[in-house]
């Protein structure tokens, strides 16, 4: 019985595999950053705003966020805080 080879399903970048997988490590390393001193959650937006005597629900500060994005006033990455995966934000 013929064995099959696995090594075409690797994805090869310039032709080296382990460049894709450096590649990939770079882009979780950036993923797995801490929060920086710019960045906020959407918690953090929610209790900023508590703070200020508007009360938000989650739903309705993600949409804030969502238009504030899309205006492109706010970048967002993903990253780990608590253990949980969240979205930094910071202004541009």
């Amino acid at each position: 019985m013929e064995r099959k080879k696995r090594s075409g399903n690797v994805v090869k970048s310039n032709g080296n595999p382990l460049s894709a997988l450096d590649a990939f490590i770079k882009q979780q390393a950036a993923a797995m950053q801490p929060i920086q001193p710019n960045e906020f959650t959407i918690y953090d937006y929610i209790e900023r705003m508590k703070d200020q005597g508007v009360n938000l629900g989650v739903c309705k500060a993600g949409r804030m966020l969502d238009d504030l994005f899309n205006s492109g006033v706010i970048t967002s990455r993903k990253g780990v805080q608590n253990g949980k995966q969240r979205n930094f934000y910071r202004f541009v």
